[in-house]
């Protein structure tokens, strides 16, 4: 998947050829044959687990995510008038005006009564309405960059050269996001809470709200990751993902990242419950996975209530605990907390990184 907040807004979007080998793990995947054939890793066995990625970005609000769009598009046109003025004629700075009713939202919310309800949507409205505006002029900007017979646009042609496209890509995005922004507020003040692909950021529209059932983060707001371990300390595999997909969907690619390194398909795989799906244990018991130890949801047969109670599985399930344990120092030793990179692409760099970065230390310390 592309990430046009790369582009956008200058973060890290792998186009580098060093960046490229970080985002499709191929740098990591080097590493791992080499432990592979040093006997530091093993692969008879496979844990799983996920976590979220924080993108780098506040909490989000509708009112602010508005405010935060007109920012943006005033900012670029802003550098576009600098080259032409006649380019950007018409277009009106409208950031204070934002400012000041987004400090007025922020003052009746602080009330919390009935009245001061009424006034913040009110407010919130009248916010929608300048974002209108402000799409409604930098549209026509656009139109105005678009046409190639007017003089003013030859003129900034001949001033910015090369980078006139990407100045106009910039605007488009920045516009057609704070558009998104706005459509979806309005739907919000209509009473539609559940909005698919929300758009949480204007400088990370692709990071999505996550909730993993923590009782401290209920929502968190960036990217899922999946984290797989072999035995030997060091990670196997991992995949990045924008929302947040279901934890079952997900074993057949970890087995065949795993199979891809070790030439085989593991003996063992512990995962904890929300892996479970009975289709996808038989198919990886078909494709040469000897043991799955994953806890079934809901209620249990006899027989498999049994099979949960055997040695191997209450092993296994002890193993996979420590997943957990890694994904923590990875959060908090090597960056998996939160992205500074932005965007899809970017994550997908910086968690590259932060799993190189940890392997290259496991193996340091093992092969010491």
């Amino acid at each position: 998947m592309s990430s046009p907040s790369g582009q956008l807004f200058g973060a890290a979007s792998c186009r580098w050829p060093l960046l490229r080998l970080y985002r499709t793990g191929t740098l990591n995947k080097i590493l791992l044959e080499k432990a592979r054939d040093q006997k530091i890793i093993k692969g008879k066995k496979l844990r799983l687990d996920t976590t979220v990625i924080e993108a780098n970005i506040h909490h989000p609000t509708d009112s602010s995510l508005i405010r935060d769009g007109i920012r943006v598009v005033t900012r670029i046109i802003k550098k576009i008038a600098a080259v032409n003025e006649d380019a950007a004629e018409g277009f009106r700075d409208r950031s204070r005006s934002a400012r000041k009713t987004m400090l007025s939202i922020l003052k009746f919310a602080g009330r919390r009564t009935d009245e001061a309800k009424e006034e913040v949507k009110d407010a919130v409205k009248h916010l929608v309405d300048i974002g209108k505006k402000v799409v409604s002029d930098a549209n026509n900007v656009l139109l105005r960059l678009k046409n190639p017979i007017e003089s003013q646009v030859e003129a900034v042609s001949e001033n910015i050269g090369k980078a006139k496209e990407r100045v106009l890509d910039k605007l488009k995005s920045a516009t057609d996001i704070l558009d998104k922004v706005i459509t979806q507020t309005i739907q919000v003040l209509s009473g539609t809470t559940h909005i698919k692909n929300r758009i949480v950021s204007v400088f990370d529209p692709e990071a999505r709200p996550i909730s993993k059932g923590k009782i401290s983060k209920p929502t968190e707001f960036g990217y899922k990751v999946q984290i797989e371990e072999a035995a030997g300390s060091l990670v196997t595999g991992y995949d990045v993902f924008v929302g947040n997909p279901g934890d079952s969907t997900l074993l057949n690619d970890a087995v065949e990242r795993h199979e891809a390194i070790f030439h085989a398909p593991p003996k063992e795989l512990a995962a904890d419950r929300v892996y479970a799906d009975r289709n996808q244990e038989r198919a990886l018991k078909d494709a040469g996975v000897y043991r799955i130890a994953i806890p079934y949801k809901g209620s249990k047969s006899q027989e498999r209530r049994a099979e949960e109670h055997k040695p191997y599985f209450k092993r296994l399930q002890r193993w996979r605990a420590g997943g957990e344990a890694k994904i923590s120092l990875l959060k908090r030793k090597y960056g998996l907390d939160r992205s500074i990179y932005r965007g899809f692409d970017g994550t997908q760099c910086w968690v590259a990184e932060g799993i190189l970065t940890h392997n290259l230390r496991m193996m340091a310390r093992q092969m010491g």
